[in-house]
């Protein structure tokens, strides 16, 4: 992510994800937003009550579609 200037929408990323999911979209015709989870988490399950956080808990209740993070994960 950059850091230090005020960037907005899918600005804010960069690396080597981001430039992959924009040629693929580019080549097969799609827009995207890139975002981050709420608690900008990847996603764990809680021992105790067995409830997951992160990207995995907003896939599981359908708050997000195919997302991208920083680090290529779904």
């Amino acid at each position: 992510m950059h850091y230090g200037k005020n960037y907005t929408g899918n600005a804010r990323f960069h690396g080597f994800c981001v430039d992959l999911l924009e040629r693929v979209a580019k080549e097969v015709g799609f827009d995207y937003i890139l975002d981050l989870v709420p608690d900008r988490k990847y996603g764990a399950q809680d021992p105790v009550t067995g409830e997951w956080n992160g990207m995995v808990l907003q896939l599981m209740k359908h708050r997000m579609g195919e997302k991208v993070n920083e680090s290529c994960a779904i």
